[in-house]
């Protein structure tokens, strides 16, 4: 709890809101422990207990009327005038909150800690190349954690929160890296190939990384599959069984189930499959779906989709079912995460 409230310094009257529900989703029982929390700090622009009761009874309306997210905080990427910026759904129902909000510039990737209280991302704000930053929930406290002239990319926190896996190129070929989620440093080389690697993902136990890699494909027509590592960067393994699809953007969740995209007749489809490449499933319905995210609890996964012509996110169970589209803003969005889930104890 503490760490959560120390993530929301200076929190303004139109993010109390907001604090509730973050609080109420770490302990659905702590309404009676908010309204202490706003009696005996004062919410601001509150000064006597009168107008103070009547903001309470506000907000216990709010929370009855707003539409609030029941699956758990989401991070996402959406087009805005200038660029793309990183967005926060939670409290904010359908619309998200704009946490990057600069106007220029392009921030995706975003990556949710375990604790919910952090935001990995990536950005161009200070150089021509993708550097990863990381952020508060509420868009404050922005810490650059890399710093060259190639390209970070594809942040992926680990199950207790203190690394950060991700994407470089600083070596010649894209490669899987992991670096303090504090303030970037502890570098460590995990996979050392001669082809692209892309898009990693921790295990439960924060033991392996699922990542994509055209290692394997020819030069010419490369053919991303996905493979495992130990985080040590020992027993690099395949674990895809096709050698004509594309299979990329994999998700471990918090079950052992992997979820990926890949690419078939009817284009790219959100799949799933054991941690060993057994039992491949196909849970899409053939209109198309990328970028899967899994639920904290493993339930659900929210993904990417052009059905409609125009690109939505969606979410749909793990058993294939109950298609819903998330997010109707009449924008672009994509690269819905909903976190690494955190490691069990």
């Amino acid at each position: 709890m503490k760490r959560m409230l120390d993530a929301l310094p200076k929190f303004q009257s139109f993010e109390m809101d907001w604090l509730l529900f973050v609080l109420r989703r770490v302990n659905p029982t702590l309404n009676c422990f908010m309204i202490i929390f706003l009696i005996a700090c004062g919410s601001p622009g509150v000064d006597d207990k009168k107008e103070q009761e009547n903001y309470i009874n506000y907000m216990n309306e709010q929370s009855r009327t707003r539409p609030i997210y029941e699956d758990g905080n989401m991070a996402f990427t959406r087009t805005v005038a200038g660029g793309t910026d990183i967005f926060f759904l939670g409290a904010q129902g359908e619309d998200g909150l704009n946490l990057t909000n600069l106007g220029t510039g392009k921030n995706e990737q975003p990556a949710l800690s375990p604790d919910n209280t952090k935001i990995a991302f990536v950005s161009r704000r200070d150089a021509t190349r993708g550097e990863i930053y990381v952020m508060n929930i509420n868009g404050s406290n922005v810490i650059r954690l890399t710093n060259n002239t190639y390209w970070d990319i594809h942040p992926c926190w680990s199950p207790d929160g203190t690394k950060i896996a991700f994407v470089s190129d600083r070596d010649g070929q894209r490669n899987i890296y992991t670096m303090s989620s504090i303030d970037g440093s502890n570098i460590t080389r995990v996979t050392n190939n001669a082809r692209n690697d892309d898009s990693p993902s921790w295990s439960p136990d924060g033991k392996e990384i699922v990542f994509s890699s055209e290692l394997g494909s020819s030069t010419q027509t490369p053919v991303p599959r996905l493979y495992k590592i130990k985080v040590d960067g020992t027993g690099q393994i395949l674990i895809s069984k096709t050698v004509t699809e594309h299979e990329i953007e994999p998700s471990w969740s918090s079950k052992n189930i992997i979820a990926y995209t890949r690419s078939d007749a009817n284009g790219a489809q959100i799949y799933t499959m054991n941690p060993d490449g057994s039992q491949v499933t196909k849970l899409s319905d053939g209109k198309g779906g990328w970028h899967p995210s899994w639920s904290d609890v493993g339930d659900k996964i929210a993904f990417v989709s052009d059905r409609t012509n125009a690109i939505r996110i969606y979410t749909i169970l793990s058993d294939g079912t109950k298609i819903q589209q998330l997010i109707t803003k009449n924008n672009m969005e994509f690269e819905p995460d909903w976190g690494t889930p955190p490691k069990k104890p």
